[in-house]
């Protein structure tokens, strides 16, 4: 795929990366939500449930806000990608919006028609977010359970503060020389009303596909660690600025820094395991 340290040269990649800290997941998911411990144990990463259980005293979630427009996504078209690596990307969001259509066709009639990049964007991108001046102090004398079948002493535990989240992607193809490509009327190379999913054309070849529900395509998270008997967040090595504007920002200058899994040099695209 792509490695984050690269990722800087893809103007949609470097907004998702650098001015909101998103994991990106490589398959979306319907029921991503704020609260929820990702676990890490050097070479996979699961999302076994939300934050409480694995507790060893009660937790409250501070109040989540929810539905803010991500607004510097709104428009923002990604660099082109090799089509073998974004028909994948399609496909999976399209299996997670439920679509019925077999995927395996659209793909050929795509490459028929002379599709060899695609190029991605997410108008009606949102944010769900708890404040984490907030988290932390609800975290206060609290830590992990040491008892819970998952704890282990090696393993790195996030906790999602913040999920964003799209009812549709829209594609734009291009052929080999990066130019726009319009696919007509039958996108799918099979009848649209089969699809199990809403899709219009727009200008310079673009297609958007959309489904009922919001699905989650990107994390925030914080690491959580014990210190001694307590739960803490990582702390940044420098003071970091929140991305509130304003005079009460600098109040908050040094709040923990979002975590990336696997660090600066890992994949953009975030393999969840399954549980269980």
């Amino acid at each position: 795929m792509c490695k984050r340290s690269a990722a800087s040269r893809d103007p949609l990649l470097s907004v998702f990366l650098e001015k909101y800290h998103l994991n990106l997941l490589a398959l979306p998911r319907e029921n991503a939500d704020v609260g929820d411990l990702y676990i890490h144990d050097g070479k996979r990463t699961g999302s076994p449930g939300q934050l409480a259980p694995f507790l060893a005293r009660p937790f409250q979630m501070p109040p989540v806000t929810r539905g803010e427009a991500l607004a510097s996504v709104a428009g923002t078209m990604s660099s082109g990608v090799k089509a073998e690596v974004g028909l994948g990307l399609v496909e999976g969001f399209l299996a997670a919006l439920g679509a019925t259509f077999p995927i395996s066709k659209a793909k050929a009639h795509w490459e028929s028609k002379g599709a060899r990049n695609l190029r991605f964007k997410l108008d009606d991108a949102n944010r769900d977010s708890v404040d984490a001046g907030q988290l932390g102090l609800a975290l206060i004398d609290n830590t992990l359970s040491q008892a819970h079948p998952l704890y282990a002493e090696g393993n790195h535990y996030y906790l999602v503060t913040g999920v964003a989240r799209s009812k549709s992607l829209t594609v734009a193809f291009e052929d080999e020389q990066g130019r726009s490509l319009d696919l007509g009327a039958g996108v799918l190379g099979i009848g649209n009303a089969e699809a199990g999913v809403s899709i219009t054309r727009g200008g310079t070849g673009e297609i958007t596909f959309a489904g009922a529900k919001p699905l989650a395509f990107g994390v925030e998270l914080y690491e959580l660690y014990v210190r001694g008997d307590r739960i803490r967040l990582r702390l940044p090595e420098a003071a970091i600025n929140v991305r509130t504007a304003g005079p009460e920002a600098g109040a908050h200058a040094a709040r923990p820094q979002p975590a990336f899994i696997g660090g600066d040099d890992a994949e953009v695209f975030l393999d969840l395991a399954k549980e269980g």
